[in-house]
């Protein structure tokens, strides 16, 4: 009787530990608009400074059930595949003991025949390393895409991964996707940069005379983290300056939440009056858009 008990008192702490939980999947309508002047983007159709998608599918909120269950969380290493996020939190566990012919068996069979061209069997400790890196898997969303659900995942650096997966029979399957579309590709640079409106910038320092010959200043208060970009008044031309706050290089204030601009004469073409616009966004930008010349600050001085 003794030894029963002991048994029970041992394997109930396991069972509680051992319970499988996934990402939420639902799926709804989604409207992304997506600033026709982010870094990168691929042209779309643009509609007053954006391009727009609609989709169905599913994004996570800040503070949402998004982060994929390790085998240490929990996990028991199965799932029934009935959602894409049960077969990713599946592949996450195979990827983390390097087992390639668990991770082929969570594949298509075309797929599955197909990963082992790509990847030689001499890379493959490599190709888990770099898998691995990414020590928490966080899931952005997903949207039905093709013939399946295509589902991002946010890196440790903010860029974005995807994993393609089809329903085969009652259970989701990944998908080797090969994919040159401007969606695809847009969505992805929208969720590294999350973009928000671009803002006139907050000017603290103001100039009214200057000379050529010293090297003068702006002051910006700004969101941490964010840029404060310069420009003429001239659409499609390119932003003058570009500055993040906490930036080694380009920021001359150390302090999180204020940009220091330097001016001198590699940004100055002569001694006259000059007006330059002052925009602050959270990603960069490189050319001017409507969008900025819409929320600017205007900084006026005279250079002699």
């Amino acid at each position: 009787m003794k030894k029963v008990l002991l048994l029970m008192l041992l394997t109930v702490p396991y069972a509680a530990n051992a319970q499988n939980k996934y990402p939420d999947y639902t799926i709804g309508d989604l409207e992304i608009k997506i600033p026709a002047s982010l870094p990168g983007i691929k042209p779309d159709a643009i509609n007053n400074g954006f391009i727009s998608y609609t989709l169905k599918g599913q994004l996570f909120a800040s503070g949402q059930n998004n982060i994929i269950q390790e085998t240490s969380a929990g996990f028991s290493g199965k799932s029934d595949k009935a959602t894409p996020y049960q077969t990713l939190t599946e592949l996450v566990s195979v990827v983390r003991k390097s087992d390639w012919k668990a991770m082929k068996k969570l594949y298509v069979k075309s797929s599955a025949k197909e990963l082992d061209n790509l990847i030689p069997e001499d890379k493959r400790a490599d190709y888990f390393n770099s898998l691995n890196e990414n020590k928490e898997v966080k899931v952005i969303g997903c949207f039905e895409y093709r013939n399946g659900v295509l589902v991002l995942i946010e890196n440790p650096d903010k860029s974005v991964n995807t994993a393609f997966f089809v329903k085969d029979g009652k259970k989701y399957m990944m998908q080797r996707l090969v994919d040159s579309s401007a969606m695809v590709w847009n969505l992805a640079l929208y969720f590294r940069f999350r973009p928000q409106p671009v803002k006139p910038a907050e000017l603290v320092s103001k100039l009214d005379s200057v000379s050529i010959d010293a090297e003068q200043k702006l002051v910006f208060n700004t969101k941490p983290g964010n840029w404060v970009l310069l420009f003429k008044d001239q659409a499609s031309s390119p932003v003058i300056i570009r500055v993040q706050d906490g930036d080694a290089e380009t920021d001359f204030n150390p302090s999180p939440g204020v940009v220091e601009v330097r001016l001198g004469k590699r940004n100055l073409s002569g001694t006259k009056q000059y007006t330059i616009s002052a925009s602050e966004s959270n990603y960069p930008v490189y050319m001017v858009s409507d969008e900025l010349l819409q929320n600017a600050t205007k900084v006026s001085f005279k250079v002699y």
